[in-house]
């Protein structure tokens, strides 16, 4: 792990080395960092001397010296093959840096300049392909086109309804701005007129007769029994409906009945009018006299 800075700690005495030091900290998460171990000093063969007649404890004693010494004088540095091995590798567009679902970690997702950001990339890049890529800018304006015929598709009665609609407009661009009429004029628009009035109240009338949708149950039924059971729901509702209505009727006349009554909250007080009206005594102002105040 790569630590960008590091924060030192307060001074102390170490009584292990003798020296005053202090601790390495990593800033915001308060781990203290060790210090690198020293390497071993490393001792300096002596020099051989002359051979002396020693005893062959002495011997052994100074081989055993020898090899100790020679454990201690290895070489400490880092060997030259593992400092030029290559342990990290550049990485590569071929795979992403970050294993798969960290970035919704990351970042929000739903972030609204995120949706703006990804949707103007969209928009250049589409831009670009209508640029320089040859056949789809009039890909595009064939879509377009085929798009538009496809609104503008009407049926039978929505073109006869159209070539009424033309008609009266025609008449009254032509006519209405005229004073005087003659009689076969006026017959013309009247014919247009009916016949837009026939073609609006056909149109009410299929929408009145238009098949209702299957309910849960009727899909479950043969033909049949499906009329029947509409037959039967008509007249059920018409029942419902006029009972509805007569318990209406039936409340309003107890709620009335109980307001003459001058029962609890429905208590209503009658204000008769007095035979005589009140008498007004009119006050007249007395005149106001000037004063003349002493200086």
């Amino acid at each position: 792990m790569v630590i960008d800075k590091l924060v030192r700690g307060k001074p102390y005495f170490d009584p292990r080395t003798g020296r005053e030091t202090w601790k390495r900290i990593v800033p915001g998460l308060g781990i203290q960092i060790p210090w690198p171990k020293l390497p071993p000093k490393v001792k300096k063969e002596a020099a051989e001397e002359p051979a002396e007649e020693e005893s062959e404890d002495s011997k052994e004693e100074k081989d055993e010296k020898k090899e100790k010494e020679k454990e201690e004088s290895k070489e400490w540095d880092t060997p030259s093959a593992l400092v030029l091995r290559r342990s990290f590798n550049q990485p590569t567009l071929y795979y992403p840096p970050l294993p798969e679902g960290i970035e919704l970690e990351l970042h929000n997702q739903y972030s609204r300049f995120k949706r703006q950001k990804f949707a103007r990339a969209k928009e250049q890049m589409a831009e670009w392909r209508r640029r320089y890529e040859p056949g789809i800018k009039e890909q595009e304006e064939l879509q377009a086109e085929v798009e538009m015929k496809n609104q503008n598709v009407y049926t039978s009665e929505q073109l006869r309804i159209r070539a009424v609609n033309k008609l009266v407009k025609k008449a009254r661009k032509m006519y209405f701005k005229r004073k005087e009429l003659t009689d076969d004029e006026v017959l013309l628009i009247a014919g247009f007129i009916k016949a837009r009035i026939e073609s609006k109240m056909k149109g009410l009338i299929g929408a009145a007769r238009a098949i209702q949708p299957l309910t849960p149950l009727e899909q479950a039924m043969s033909p049949q029994q499906r009329l029947a059971h509409r037959r039967q729901k008509a007249v059920l509702d018409k029942e419902a409906l006029e009972e509805r209505k007569k318990n209406a009727v039936q409340e309003a006349l107890e709620r009335d009945k109980a307001a003459k009554e001058n029962k609890g909250r429905n208590k209503v007080f009658e204000i008769e009018k007095s035979a005589t009206p009140p008498v007004r005594k009119t006050i007249r102002k007395k005149k106001r006299t000037a004063v003349i105040s002493p200086r």
